[in-house]
């Protein structure tokens, strides 16, 4: 009498196959804390929805659906526009001063 056992069924290691998952499914390590400068901006950010907020007013930012440019601007809390804002003057580089300081009819 003869047996043939044909092709043999693949062996696991279950104990590799267990660190290799729990090596892919660990949670990466913390990420270094955001850099100090990086606080303060969002810090001055708030800031600035913070002062708005109490006058009645908030910053929009629409995409320009209609050609693609950014536009940016002062509205009151519902939603109504007072004025157009420009970059340079919500980010405080432009010479007519910032948003929540005046820079135009508001």
């Amino acid at each position: 009498m003869s047996f043939h056992a044909g092709h043999l069924a693949q062996v696991h290691d279950l104990g590799a196959a267990r660190e290799r998952r729990a090596a892919r499914d660990a949670v990466p390590a913390a990420v270094d804390p955001m850099p100090s400068d990086v606080w303060a901006e969002v810090e001055a950010a708030n800031r600035l929805f913070e002062e708005l907020a109490a006058d009645g007013r908030r910053i929009v930012f629409d995409d320009g659906h209609l050609d693609g440019r950014l536009v940016i601007a002062l509205c009151d809390l519902e939603g109504r526009v007072l004025r157009s804002v420009g970059p340079g003057e919500l980010l405080g580089t432009s010479p007519q001063g910032g948003v929540a300081h005046g820079g135009g009819a508001a």
